[in-house]
């Protein structure tokens, strides 16, 4: 089975200043043509021997789209794709566009998990990211996502900016609590990044302050236990916020998937290729009836042994040792036992039943634990 991820909708009504996302401004004409576009780019794969099991729209914004050009894209899926009956339906979905109509109609066309980019709860901080929803236009905009019916909501959440108050026991800036708490009366689930430092990398947002080995920030205990505390979890870690509620993300088991539209990315066998990132490019591409592919790359053992360890690593079920000896001839422990058993004693890891996992603390470090490793 694959995922059909319809990425990338790249239309945003504000250019949030931690986004390395390819995305645009675009009113409501350039919406549906780019929609149009992406009804070609399915046909051009409607001869392909694939079958789905999960229809993902990501962003960028897909909440830009209208619910006319929204139900046509779906509609262009399910007759010219194989979609099972059931397939589960991803939206990605902005707060301020989640009316009470527009929830109902997205819940309309199929759409089970509605993902809000929340971000914060805290006034300061909202406007820090450029967000232009407000703290009580994010809670009704979960409380509205619930009365449509989803069977899930889930809330994307960035907390630990640098420079916002003072800290609590040395740690956990008072921000962080103020963001986090509305979270333990709403009913939705939490996705934890740390997009900042993504976008500190490309210069344009402060890197923050609190550093653990290697540059990785430290774990934040407080915070991690009271989520725990109120039934929360974090299902993986990652460097931009995404949504956590979808089946295991591809990339860490290396699952197919197939991408459409502008700067999308795909994956099948040992292959990934990816689409023209700009909207005029992947728009020339489809007209002149090719697909949108801007590269593609064959990739090695090596390769794919090391995304399984930096990327299985982020979720909470961590590694299994033996599959990866076995698909990719990788013996990770044999290559590091010594660090491997450093990260252990110092709190880091777990080493059970031939299993490599992080622990809280580790998931806080996980690039610095993933650096010292050796794949080869």
């Amino acid at each position: 089975m694959l995922q059909l991820d319809v990425t990338h909708i790249p239309y945003c009504s504000r250019i949030c200043p931690y986004c390395d996302f390819a995305v645009t401004r675009g009113g409501a004409a350039d919406r549906s043509r780019y929609a149009r576009g992406l009804e070609s780019e399915i046909d051009l794969w409607s001869g392909e021997p694939f079958r789905f099991d999960t229809v993902y729209f990501g962003g960028g914004t897909p909440s830009t789209l209208a619910e006319d050009d929204l139900a046509r894209v779906l509609e262009t899926i399910e007759s010219r794709l194989s979609v099972d009956d059931g397939a589960g339906v991803f939206l990605e979905a902005n707060p301020e566009d989640a009316s009470p109509e527009r929830c109902r109609a997205w819940r309309s066309l199929g759409v089970g998990t509605l993902s809000l980019g929340v971000q914060s709860f805290a006034k300061a901080e909202l406007k820090r990211l450029g967000r232009r929803h407000d703290r009580e236009g994010a809670r009704r905009a979960v409380e509205r996502a619930r009365e449509a019916g989803f069977e899930t909501v889930s809330i994307d959440l960035i907390y630990g900016l640098p420079g916002r108050g003072p800290k609590i026991g040395g740690g956990t800036s008072r921000s962080s609590f103020a963001s986090l708490r509305p979270c333990i009366v709403l009913p939705a689930h939490v996705s934890r990044g740390n997009p900042l430092r993504h976008g500190a990398a490309q210069g344009r947002a402060p890197r923050a302050p609190r550093r653990g080995p290697g540059g990785s920030l430290r774990a934040d205990p407080p915070v991690s236990r009271g989520l725990r505390l109120r039934g929360l979890r974090g299902v993986e870690l990652r460097a931009r916020p995404a949504p956590p509620l979808p089946p295991q993300p591809e990339v860490l088991d290396h699952s197919p998937y197939l991408g459409l539209g502008a700067s999308a990315h795909s994956f099948r066998d040992r292959e990934r290729w990816w689409n023209e990132r700009n909207v005029d490019d992947y728009s020339r591409r489809l007209a002149a009836g090719e697909r949108p592919v801007a590269g593609r790359e064959t990739l090695a053992d090596s390769d794919l042994a090391l995304e399984a360890v930096m990327l299985g690593l982020r979720t909470r079920e961590g590694i299994d040792l033996d599959s990866l000896r076995f698909l990719y001839g990788v013996d990770l422990l044999a290559l590091n036992r010594e660090r491997i058993e450093r990260s252990v004693e110092r709190g880091l890891a777990r080493l059970e039943s031939g299993r490599l996992s992080l622990t809280v603390r580790g998931l806080a470090v996980t690039d610095a634990i993933a650096r010292e490793l050796r794949i080869e």
